[in-house]
């Protein structure tokens, strides 16, 4: 389960156009395992208001508008794929869709006769994609950190449906007119290359990039992160052993069983990595 909220400002300060974008979310995710077999589903709701003005000048004319829209996002999707490998290291051929729905209600803008007035629409979206993802461990050399981690993947993506957004719109008294925006991509190649460091138990930096290039469009993200869990458990005989770090291996490997590591015993429970060293039993008192 997950949830957020988040504000965006924008300014095309040479249009004189600023706006505001507030929203919440709500999602579901589950995965599961059969064997090599790895599956993934997931669901996201949303809700959008947005807050927009605008300044209307060309000679002899100039006029400020404002108006406040709002809007909704349902989302959901699966993958299924074949993992070759491990929890640290693997590679993985998958496939998977997804279906998007994005809705906007009418509003109409105020504050003149150069407001426009915009009809409720409703877009579907649809996606199949096929590609290879894997993970390698870069380094382990950090003492009692986690290792250092490198995940990518690369795959083809094909959109269906409403791929170019369209938007009904009149001035006061008018005829509707019809507009258009930047269309998605129907093919695009899919890139993604990140670095994931668990620089003490619980805490967990990462660095990746994420690309989708079309034809004619390309999209292109950096993203950097920094969690932390202050969650903890013991393997089965809490005498024995203490955790040393845990690193969270994307849910996507749940086998319980440990295997011999040279710093004591290496596991992934609940779709988490965590390394255990064997203490004596009196080194365990206390929080």
């Amino acid at each position: 389960m997950a949830g957020g909220s988040g504000v965006t400002q924008f300014d095309a300060t040479t249009r004189q156009s600023p706006g505001r974008i507030e929203g919440s979310f709500g999602a579901a995710y589950v995965t599961g395992t059969l064997g090599p077999v790895q599956v993934r589903l997931g669901a996201m709701h949303g809700r959008d208001a947005l807050d927009t003005r605008r300044t209307v000048l060309f000679p002899g004319f100039s006029q400020a508008v404002s108006g406040r829209d709002g809007g909704s996002t349902l989302q959901g999707f699966g993958e299924v794929g074949y993992r070759i490998g491990g929890a640290e290291r693997y590679v993985e051929p998958f496939v998977g869709e997804a279906a998007l729905r994005l809705r906007q209600d009418r509003f109409t803008e105020t504050a003149g006769s150069a407001a426009l007035a915009v009809f409720r629409r409703t877009d579907m979206i649809e996606t199949a994609t096929a590609g290879v993802q894997a993970q390698i461990v870069v380094a382990d050399l950090f003492g009692n950190a986690g290792p250092l981690l490198a995940q990518g993947l690369i795959g083809y993506r094909r959109a269906f449906g409403d791929v170019v957004p369209a938007a009904l719109l009149a001035f006061r008294g008018s005829t509707a007119f019809r507009t258009s925006g930047a269309p998605l991509a129907p093919d695009a190649a899919m890139v993604t290359a990140g670095l994931n460091w668990a620089v003490a138990p619980g805490r967990v930096m990462g660095l990746s990039y994420d690309g989708q290039i079309g034809a004619r469009t390309s999209d292109h993200a950096v993203k950097g992160s920094l969690s932390y869990r202050w969650r903890a458990g013991l393997v089965s005989d809490p005498g024995s052993y203490r955790m040393l770090w845990e690193w969270p291996a994307q849910d996507r490997d749940r086998t319980s069983t440990p295997r011999p590591d040279p710093d004591g015993l290496l596991a992934t429970q609940s779709g988490c990595l965590r390394r255990y060293q064997r203490f004596p039993i009196a080194a365990q008192i206390g929080p």
